[in-house]
């Protein structure tokens, strides 16, 4: 028997197993197969052929899972990863990444990149998914001139389908929830660049994957361009985001050292996530 690991979109064998981490080992290739299913569910078999298992033993295991919370058992007899799943991947960020470090990151990012709005964003999907501000860094002037509060820039919720943020973190999610992200309305409060069309929108986000940073052009706020770079902690986790007026990054120079700055910004906090500071 061997162990195997999910490498693109699929599972790919590693080295063979020891006979007593065979079970936990089985266990890990159900719950890794789950993570990068792109149907939102598979079954016994499916995933049996997917992670070599055979679908007797991953009945086993699914059923074992389901009753602890980390998988869910769908009415049409397919799984998904469950809540403990989730809870499990939440608390493993407990205390990585310490609010102060993230801050001063934050701060250079502002000076080296001469002003703007610095943030962090984060992927949630509660009630739908959308990206949440965790901290910020930006003078009150700029937070004044984009009519919005700190405490409100911290606690609203934006959807994915504008801003350069979202188009990081969708870059990495399944192709599913791009499809259904595409298909939204725009928000009401939407900017004038924003992209209505779906097609034209999921190739934004294609291109974001391939180049590994987003720029979005006045979408969220007339005025106002933004740039991101996504935050890795084995998957993408969050993203560093810098929002600045139009007119200082109309050239490509500008654009792209203020890019290097932010993709440098989001590799120091990936670095804080591995030393869990």
């Amino acid at each position: 028997m061997h162990k195997y690991a999910v490498v693109g979109d699929g599972i790919q064998s590693e080295a063979p197993e020891t006979a007593p981490a065979r079970g936990p080992l089985r266990v890990f290739r159900v719950a890794q197969a789950l993570a990068v299913d792109e149907t939102g569910g598979s079954g016994p078999t499916l995933l049996g052929d997917r992670t070599g298992l055979g679908s007797s033993v991953v009945q086993r295991i699914l059923h074992a899972g389901a009753a602890a919370g980390a998988f869910e058992r769908e009415r049409d007899g397919t799984y998904r990863l469950g809540p403990l799943s989730a809870t499990l991947g939440v608390r493993a960020t407990v205390r990585r990444g310490h609010g102060l470090d993230r801050r001063a990151i934050l701060q250079e990012l502002h000076a080296s990149t001469g002003g703007g709005v610095c943030t962090i964003e984060s992927l949630t999907m509660l009630g739908g998914a959308s990206s949440s501000c965790i901290d910020l860094w930006a003078h009150d002037g700029e937070l004044e001139t984009l009519r919005i509060s700190r405490t409100r820039f911290l606690g609203t919720a934006r959807p994915l389908r504008v801003g350069a943020a979202g188009r990081v973190l969708l870059a990495s999610m399944p192709r599913t929830l791009l499809k259904k992200v595409a298909a939204e309305p725009l928000p009401d409060d939407h900017g004038p660049g924003a992209i209505a069309d779906p097609e034209a929108f999921r190739a934004a986000v294609i291109t974001a994957r391939e180049d590994g940073y987003g720029h979005a052009c006045q979408e969220l706020w007339s005025g106002w361009d933004t740039i991101a770079a996504p935050i890795r902690w084995g998957d993408v986790i969050g993203a560093v985001a810098l929002a600045k007026p139009t007119s200082s990054l109309r050239l490509r120079p500008d654009l792209m050292r203020d890019t290097g700055q932010v993709i440098t910004a989001a590799a120091r906090i990936e670095a804080l996530l591995r030393r869990g500071e």
